[in-house]
């Protein structure tokens, strides 16, 4: 629970026990709660002013030029990460995409109906990690801790290397080379 969580639930039992005035307890509730709201809120920041133009992913795997307008097709537009200031950003997200998609399919077809298993210590899980001095791709296993690799884990060393020989070049231009 938060700090400022609990505060309030202190407060409130100071409003109870009638150990300080109403008053004074009500605002500082509001402010606690004013506060916990700001912190919580979903609330997306929007880099565009009115008629500034952005590109656009689409959904056919092609950017389009537009100008926002702050309307119903903007903002979920711009939630969806399917907006970019650049033309060249819109572009390099739709390339990321589609490897992203026949990497997967790839990966799957390897890995057939296996998941990886977190509660197994001796599951070695293998995955793609981009070396930061080399900028290279290597392999590296995972026993309990998950890495969150973008690209998933293999079940056998041999398909995680021979992910790397087919896809290398396209990870480092699309994630490595910016």
């Amino acid at each position: 629970m938060s700090k400022e969580l609990n505060e309030l639930i202190k407060e409130l039992g100071k409003i109870v026990d009638g150990n300080q005035s109403i008053v004074d307890e009500w605002d500082k509730l509001k402010s606690l709660y004013e506060k916990l709201k700001a912190e919580t809120a979903e609330e997306f920041e929007y880099p565009f002013e009115e008629d500034e133009p952005y590109w656009a992913v689409k959904d056919e795997g092609y950017v389009q030029w537009l100008k926002w307008d702050n309307e119903c097709y903007d903002k979920p537009r711009y939630e969806q990460g399917h907006i970019f200031k650049t033309e060249q950003e819109a572009k390099r997200e739709c390339d990321r995409r589609a490897l992203l998609t026949r990497f997967r399919q790839f990966r799957d077809k390897c890995n057939g109906d296996w998941k990886p298993n977190w509660g197994a210590m001796q599951e070695e899980k293998y995955y793609i990690l981009i070396h930061s001095i080399t900028g290279r791709c290597n392999v590296e296993f995972a026993l309990l801790e998950n890495a969150m690799s973008q690209f998933g884990y293999f079940k056998n060393v041999n398909d995680c290397l021979r992910a790397i020989q087919l896809f290398e070049e396209d990870i480092i231009r699309l994630w490595v080379d910016e």
